[in-house]
């Protein structure tokens, strides 16, 4: 486990706060939460790609969000993901405010790069953290971080301009 990652994780959280009345003006903390609730419901799906839920992989996401969850949490969070992959809203949001940045003064934002870099960092320990790196792990964690990147690719208003 990286302090590096979670100190990048943590200043992440905090740029939430920071941006938080953007988009939810009187809601205090949304976004963290939603951005918290997005990786952990990431977490569940990649540490459920071999079927198996080792100690080592509740441990890593115990230390990056200095919490413990029980097996019953993260398999709720994975049954929900279970039938469809889909963009997590928090994607959504960061897409949200790099574009109206744009649009608003030209600044060009690296919000959903960051955060897309987040879920590639986090994603990389989860799967390496009980020391077997199945092929449907790496697969999925690919296909996740592919549709990210695709998300952001297709409607970052900056990258067109």
């Amino acid at each position: 486990m990286e302090k590096d990652i979670k100190d990048k994780l943590l200043g992440f959280l905090c740029l939430c706060d920071d941006t938080n009345d953007r988009l939810f003006p009187g809601e205090h903390g949304r976004l963290r939460t939603d951005v918290k609730n997005d990786l952990l419901a990431y977490f569940s799906f990649l540490v459920y790609s071999d079927n198996l839920l080792a100690d080592n992989e509740l441990d890593c996401i115990a230390y990056y969000f200095d919490e413990k969850f029980d097996e019953k949490e993260l398999k709720s969070l994975y049954n929900g993901m279970q039938d469809e992959l889909s963009v997590p809203m928090s994607i959504t949001y960061f897409v949200k405010i790099d574009n109206d940045l744009f649009k608003e003064n030209g600044m060009i934002s690296s919000l959903t790069s960051e955060y897309i870099d987040i879920y590639k960092q986090l994603g990389m320990e989860i799967i390496c953290s009980d020391r077997t790196l199945a092929m449907t792990e790496f697969k999925d964690y690919n296909d996740y971080i592919s549709m990210l990147e695709s998300y952001a690719g297709a409607y970052l208003t900056s990258m067109y301009e």
